[in-house]
């Protein structure tokens, strides 16, 4: 049996009116290309519903940060300074949970040098 998650996984997660099915795609999509067999069935389904959820948060961003009077609203997924998994508290706990180090491998940037 391969790494898989459910929808109700992904909402105890993030709380979303959205169909959590199209994210568990494309996370799904992502653990299979990084990860793969690599880790054991539960601990990759864990894996693929913090993805689920980072990429919910992408979609419909959670509000972190508020404020009244003049108003300041802070989105996570918007204007952070990390990016990609790093962007939410959900990538960030995809990669933590992913020990075999993929997740976070893949997001560090690669120089690009360019011969003029």
């Amino acid at each position: 049996m391969a790494a898989s998650t459910t929808p109700e996984a992904v909402q105890a997660i993030i709380e979303t009116e959205l169909d959590p099915a199209p994210f568990i795609a494309a996370a799904q999509s992502l653990y299979d290309a990084r990860i793969g067999s690599a880790l054991p069935d539960s601990q990759g389904s864990q894996v693929l519903a913090w993805l689920a959820a980072h990429f919910v948060a992408v979609a419909d961003p959670r509000e972190t940060q508020e404020s009244v009077g003049t108003g300041s609203w802070s989105f996570e997924g918007k204007n952070q300074s990390g990016e990609g998994l790093k962007s939410t508290q959900y990538g960030q706990m995809a990669m933590t949970l992913d020990t075999t180090g993929k997740l976070r491998d893949s997001e560090k940037r690669k120089a690009r040098f360019q011969v003029l």
